[in-house]
């Protein structure tokens, strides 16, 4: 509840003498705040009381005058063309303010527009063959900004994060692993050795690209539930999720569901 703007609604419906309803449902706030707090477009009003939009404003600016004079939380009141434009006294906002988020802590603002409403936010989707990047940072942020507004406007939130588990990224992951991988050095410190490996693959194919053949056939492999393949697949996305995971903690970000490509591996047959 917004006092001032229910000041408003109650003075400019009585001197348009229109229901406080339509006069709410007409009122917003200017697109250049030189112009006023709040203003009441006079358009539509035209059609009920048949005159001009302008005069309809100027006519209503006038009646409010002397009620919004008197008031202690409204400063002054303008026609300029067909909008009525209102000003705030600012010290009792500030003060109405302050109070309000003293008394409602965290809270202040928050809104139930999105009661019995759900929203499902797939944002982040990290590749886990490579290091989590900038670009992984900035769909986390953006996308945990929006599930936490929409949560604050009473809506319910799924989180969904869709990871790279799956693909080329990983066929060449296998090939690399098992061609030059040191199993103890990425044991103990799988991000960074498997970066390394895939970057090796990547430069050798330049050189050699009948490699990639080597990637298509582990890839292949995979795809039809070669126990050693699996394995090895497993290992390298439960490394990249860890990873990705800790970089979450950090930030604070949560997920109501993870759902990777390889959840739709047996789907593509």
């Amino acid at each position: 509840v917004n006092p001032f703007v229910d000041d408003i609604v109650e003075i400019l419906s009585t001197a348009a003498q229109l229901p406080a309803t339509d006069v709410a449902e007409l009122l917003a706030i200017p697109p250049d705040d030189s112009l006023g707090d709040y203003a009441l477009p006079c358009f539509t009003l035209a059609k009920v009381l048949r005159k001009n939009p302008a005069q309809i404003a100027q006519d209503i600016a006038d009646a409010a005058g002397p009620a919004i004079d008197a008031s202690t939380r409204l400063a002054a009141v303008q026609a300029a063309g067909p909008y009525v434009n209102v000003r705030l006294e600012k010290a009792a906002f500030i003060g109405w303010v302050l109070a309000a988020i003293g008394e409602q802590g965290e809270s202040f603002g928050s809104q139930n527009q999105g009661a019995g409403r759900t929203v499902t936010i797939d944002f982040s989707s990290p590749n886990l063959a490579r290091p989590f990047s900038i670009a992984h940072l900035r769909s986390t942020a953006i996308g945990h900004a929006i599930y936490r507004i929409h949560e604050f406007l009473g809506y319910r939130c799924v989180g969904i994060n869709h990871y790279g588990d799956y693909g080329a990224n990983f066929g060449q992951l296998l090939a690399a692993y098992q061609m030059w991988g040191d199993e103890q050095k990425v044991a103990a410190d799988p991000v960074p050795e498997l970066l390394a490996l895939y970057v090796r693959f990547n430069d050798e194919v330049e050189k050699d690209p009948d490699l990639r053949e080597e990637s298509r056939s582990r890839l292949r492999r995979l795809a039809d539930g070669d126990e050693e393949m699996v394995s090895l697949w497993r290992f390298f996305v439960d490394a990249g999720r860890k990873e990705a995971e800790r970089i979450y903690g950090i930030l604070g970000v949560h997920f109501d569901e993870y759902k990777g490509e390889g959840d739709f591996a047996d789907d593509l047959d």
